[in-house]
C-alpha cells in the first residue's frame, strides 16, 4: 500500500498528463501470445493475444468511464436482451423468430449478425469510435485525452521466443 503522500504525488502527476495530454512512455503496449486450453502450441492462429498495457492507462481510462457510462446510456440504449437487467434468451429467441415470421410474410430476406462486444471495440478504427463518441456527447475534454493517449501507439508482440519489431497502431488495436 502507497503512502497518502505518494498517492497524492500519483494523482497530480495523471492530472497533469491528461490536462496537457502528454502521455510520453506510455505509448508501447506488449501482447504475450498465449495457448488455448487443450490446443497444439505450436498453431500460430490458435494463439490467444493477451495485451499489457500500462497501468497508467488503465486508471485514466476508468477515471472517463463515468462519463462513458453516461453517454452509453443516453445515446445507446441497452435495449438489447443480455445487457439488461431481468432480460434473457427467450426474449432474444421471440424477437429472432419474430424477425423471421416477418420477413416469411412479407417475402422478403433476414439477416442477422452476431457482435463479440467483447473484442468489438478493440478492433474498431479509432476513427469510428471518436467519431460516434462525439455524436452521442462525450465531452470534449474526455474525447481529447482519449486521442491524446494512443497518439503515436506502438505496439510489439512477446512470442515467447523473443520480441517483434515495434510496430505503429494507428488505427486501432
Amino acid at each position: 500500500q502507497a503512502s497518502p503522500d505518494t498517492l497524492e504525488l500519483f494523482h497530480a502527476a495523471v492530472c497533469e498528463m491528461m490536462n496537457e495530454g502528454r502521455f510520453d512512455g506510455y505509448n508501447t503496449w506488449v501482447a504475450v501470445l498465449l495457448r488455448k486450453t487443450k490446443e497444439y502450441p505450436k498453431k500460430f492462429d490458435r494463439l490467444r493475444d493477451i495485451w499489457l498495457i500500462p497501468h497508467t492507462v488503465k486508471l485514466i481510462t476508468a477515471m472517463m468511464d463515468d462519463e462513458l457510462k453516461r453517454v452509453s446510456e443516453v445515446g445507446a440504449t441497452l435495449s438489447n436482451a443480455g445487457f439488461s437487467q431481468k432480460r434473457g434468451c427467450p426474449e432474444q429467441t421471440m424477437t429472432i423468430r419474430c424477425g423471421k415470421e416477418m420477413a416469411l410474410a412479407t417475402q422478403t430476406q433476414y439477416y442477422r449478425g452476431y457482435i463479440d462486444l467483447g473484442v468489438f471495440f478493440m478492433s474498431m478504427p479509432r476513427v469510428v469510435a471518436w467519431a460516434a463518441e462525439k455524436c452521442h456527447g462525450v465531452e470534449q475534454k474526455v474525447l481529447r485525452v482519449l486521442q491524446q493517449m494512443v497518439r503515436g501507439l506502438n505496439g510489439a508482440y512477446d512470442s515467447g521466443f523473443g520480441m517483434t519489431d515495434s510496430f505503429g497502431m494507428n488505427n486501432g488495436v
